[in-house]
């Protein structure tokens, strides 16, 4: 997945750890990473044994609350799942 993405825009940004990998469903037109919101949370959950809650806070503060440059990584809200 990270050469594919390294093909496509070598500047993207991708989010630590690679477990991490497994909630990325695609790259945007611009470049940028997009993470599947709800995947994260399950990852997130399996990796620290958070709840949804906690693991949604820090996705939230962490993720979301950050703008790191211009390949920012893009979390998608899945709308079915």
């Amino acid at each position: 997945m990270r050469e594919m993405i390294e093909e496509h825009n070598p500047d993207a940004l991708i989010l630590e750890p690679k477990e991490l990998d497994k909630a990325i469903i695609g790259i945007s037109y611009e470049g940028k990473v997009i993470y599947s919101y709800i995947k994260l949370v399950d990852l997130f959950m399996t990796l620290n044994t958070w709840s949804s809650e906690d693991a949604e806070e820090w996705i939230s503060y962490n993720i979301n609350g950050s703008y790191v440059g211009e390949y920012t990584p893009i979390i998608m809200y899945d709308l079915c799942h």
